[in-house]
């Protein structure tokens, strides 16, 4: 076949591709371009196969905004198995995406620390450093991590927290 093949779409070739998409995530759109010149025997081009993965990983794994609202209950999951550890998940209570139920909050921060690094740091060196590093996803943000060194000089973390942005304006989390 020549040309544009209007029924072969992205959202079509994702739906087909979600169960190789889940096995392999990590293939490029240019080795999806020859896996579905192979299923389809048509070619598409990489902005096609590019889309059509993307859809592909948002059947699989779901959408950004989901993968935030499941932070909660993640966090918990973790905390189960993590005697010690202290969690918060801060939303902003009165923003809620359009057409969203009113129930769901929009993520806003969240903090993180295991029961054994905090039990860890009583017999470390009083000091912490903090660093972050910039989201670069479809949702931006930062990851921040706080940590200490212990007696032989290797590196421990202490706390993790997902922040919209660095910013110390507004109050602490616990």
């Amino acid at each position: 076949m020549e040309g544009p093949h209007r029924q072969l779409t992205s959202s079509f070739i994702g739906q087909r591709l979600k169960h190789a998409i889940a096995k392999q995530p990590t293939q490029s759109a240019s080795q999806l371009e020859d896996y579905i010149s192979m299923i389809f025997e048509y070619n598409v081009d990489y902005g096609k196969a590019w889309r059509a993965k993307q859809m592909a990983l948002k059947m699989v794994y779901g959408d950004w905004e989901e993968s935030y609202g499941l932070l909660p209950k993640q966090l918990q999951a973790i905390n189960a198995r993590n005697p010690g550890m202290v969690y918060e998940v801060e939303g902003y209570p009165h923003k809620t995406p359009e057409g969203r139920d009113r129930r769901f909050t929009v993520f806003r921060r969240s903090f993180w620390a295991f029961g054994a690094s905090i039990e860890a740091y009583r017999h470390f060196k009083p000091v912490l450093s903090i660093d972050g590093t910039f989201l670069s996803s479809k949702v931006r943000g930062m990851l921040l991590v706080a940590i200490t060194c212990d007696a032989d000089n290797q590196l421990v973390p202490l706390a993790f927290d997902l922040v919209e942005r660095e910013d110390n304006s507004e109050g602490n989390m616990p």
